[in-house]
């Protein structure tokens, strides 16, 4: 305070008091005194207002004021500045009472020299620095105090402080909610949360925090008042007094729960992927978003007859017929920008021995929850067999046509000529009349047969006019030949797939074949009809009958006919086909093949 003015206030209605106070201040050595003069509380208290005043002189008894109420008044708009009381000697016991209500000092005048004066006022003006200081620090104290306890309160965190006996001496409300004990019943206790297995491995890790160390992140498991399991993420630390001694543990604690349940769900999906992935009956391949192979299962490396290793870090693109590389990477590119969300197709794969492998694949992505990419997951089918069989189909269907356009029509006219030749130029003889006559019905049988075998190969009803009455004319043909046999179709005027078509007409003419053969019966019943589910087939007889369990398992090689032949057809277009017979109560073969309709976000291509 050296060097700066000192700005007083002095309110006394005395003069002769006044003038002295005066003196007594010039007197004053290093000190500069402003002195400010006011014979009246009302002047003294306008002066104080207008501000700039570091402390007051104040005598008790003024013409309107007197006693402990000027001081009273004038501490009331003093905010802050000290007041020194000045009394006479008779009136020291008003002057502890101002004291107890708050001024700084009090002089008894005429008792008074300039040192003692300038060493009360200085004193007064510190003391009362000093005290502003501790309650500014209080203040800030309080409302950290109060700010502190907010949090605490309001924390989603399970907030816990505990002191050195381990007993609990903060339990928010985050823990009541969490746990289930209120603070109530868990403040100056011990920590109920800990389950009996795991109490002295708590404690071991309270005394290392007791003695000095602090913990983020441990994971471990606590309880609910109710005993149910809480998984937890704690982070503990030492609480310390004023003077750097440790007096209790404070400990955050996140309930992870959730997490874990979804780290433990997350692990049982990998572990059933991994198991999916390895044991399925098919090839899987997954592949990253630049078509490189990252991992490749059991049945895809024999597919192809390449180990693992040698698949693993190559392109999909270095194992693709060439020709089905851009068709393959077009339908990838519309997944990647969300044009369509899979993708089946038809490709030829390049196996280790340069062999072609035909497959159907189907591919779909697994993106992350931003929706980027992560990885292509490939599913891969082999139908090398349905290829065979398909290429076997068409070779019959063109051999059908050679036959109808060829042998047939060839078969016909000779039969036209002879009935011609016979009617122009009937032989005399009865020898040559019978040996034209013979001439004509081979001509005719010719025909016949050419017929029967162009039916048994392709009948070309079936490509002109549809399943329902290509299996229409089989019926007649059988009435023709004497059968008894019924034919119920509902299958409506929409044409099926051509595979579909051939399968089911396939399997229809082997089972009317194995009537004709094994079942010594002419009577029979023939259905189709399509239904919810698809499109189902039955063929039944009242014949002879057989046990289906002493069916042979296998087929020779080159053999497509009989039941396990139907039984092929019908699961190479994802169906199912049953038999039911008993000896002497005939048998019943049953087909249904599902009928999918082309969903908005797959594109099957083929």
């Amino acid at each position: 305070m050296t060097g700066e003015p000192i700005n007083i206030l002095l309110v006394e209605d005395a003069p002769l008091d006044a003038q002295l106070l005066r003196e007594l201040l010039a007197q004053a050595q290093g000190v500069p005194f402003v002195l400010a003069y006011a014979d009246q509380l009302a002047t003294g208290l306008d002066r104080l207002a207008a501000g700039g005043i570091d402390i007051i002189l104040l005598d008790l008894s003024l013409p309107d004021a007197q006693g402990l109420d000027t001081f009273i008044r004038a501490h009331a708009h003093a905010a802050g500045v000290p007041i020194i009381v000045l009394t006479g000697s008779d009136n020291e016991t008003l002057a502890m009472q101002a004291l107890q209500a708050g001024a700084q000092d009090y002089l008894v005048k005429g008792q008074l020299d300039g040192n003692m004066l300038v060493r009360s006022i200085r004193y007064a003006i510190e003391r009362a620095r000093t005290l502003a200081a501790l309650q500014h620090s209080e203040e800030a104290l309080r409302e950290a105090n109060q700010t502190l306890q907010a949090l605490i309160e309001a924390a989603p965190l399970v907030i816990t402080a505990l002191d050195r006996a381990g007993n609990v001496t903060i339990w928010n409300p985050a823990a009541k909610r969490i746990f289930g004990w209120s603070e109530h019943e868990v403040l100056g206790g011990p920590l109920p949360i800990v389950p009996v297995d795991k109490q002295a491995d708590f404690a071991a890790l309270c005394q290392i925090v007791l003695d000095g160390r602090s913990f983020t992140s441990v994971e471990g498991r606590r309880q609910a008042r109710d005993g149910s399991p809480i998984d937890v993420s704690t982070s503990i630390a030492p609480l310390r007094d004023a003077s750097d001694n440790v007096t209790g543990i404070i400990a955050v604690l996140t309930d992870i729960t959730e997490r874990k349940w979804s780290e433990a769900a997350l692990r049982e999906s990998e572990e059933r992927f991994r198991s999916i992935f390895e044991e399925t009956p098919i090839g899987m391949v997954l592949f990253d978003p630049d078509h490189r192979l990252l991992k490749v299962n059991k049945v895809f490396c024999e597919m192809l007859g390449y180990t693992e290793q040698e698949l693993v870090e190559g392109t999909v693109s270095v194992i693709t017929h060439p020709e089905d590389v851009s068709k393959d990477a077009d339908l990838a590119e519309q997944v990647s920008t969300g044009v369509i969300a899979s993708y089946r197709i038809e490709k030829r794969y390049i196996k280790k021995n340069r062999e072609l492998l035909w497959a159907e694949v189907t591919a779909t992505t697994i993106r992350d929850r931003n929706g980027t990419i992560r990885y292509r997951l490939a599913m891969i089918e082999n139908i090398i067999e349905r290829k065979r069989a398909e290429l076997l189909e068409e070779e019959r269907r063109h051999l059908a046509y050679e036959l109808h356009d060829g042998v047939a029509q060839v078969a016909a006219s000779v039969h036209q000529h002879l009935q011609t030749f016979a009617h122009h130029y009937r032989p005399r003889s009865p020898r040559a009349r019978q040996d034209l006559d013979r001439a004509a019905e081979l001509a005719q049988l010719v025909v016949r047969e050419a017929r029967r075998i162009i039916a048994g190969l392709r009948p070309t009803a079936l490509d002109d006019f549809g399943l329902a009455t290509a299996l229409r004319m089989q019926v007649e043909s059988l009435r023709a030949d004497g059968w008894e046999i019924f034919y119920e179709e509902a299958l409506g005027t929409e044409r099926l797939p051509p595979p579909m078509e051939t399968a089911l007409f396939r399997v229809a003419q082997e089972a009317l074949t194995n009537v004709r053969k094994h079942a010594h019966t002419t009577r029979a019943r023939l259905a189709l009809r399509r239904q919810r589910s698809g499109i189902c087939l039955e063929v039944q007889d009242w014949g002879d009958g057989f046990h289906p369990l002493s069916l042979p398992n296998r087929v020779n090689p080159g053999e497509r006919v009989g039941l396990r032949g139907m039984q092929d057809r019908i699961a190479l277009l994802g169906g199912r086909f049953a038999i039911r017979s008993q000896p002497g109560a005939g048998t019943l073969v049953r087909a249904e093949i599902p009928v999918l309709g082309l969903e908005e976000e797959v594109f099957h291509a083929t």
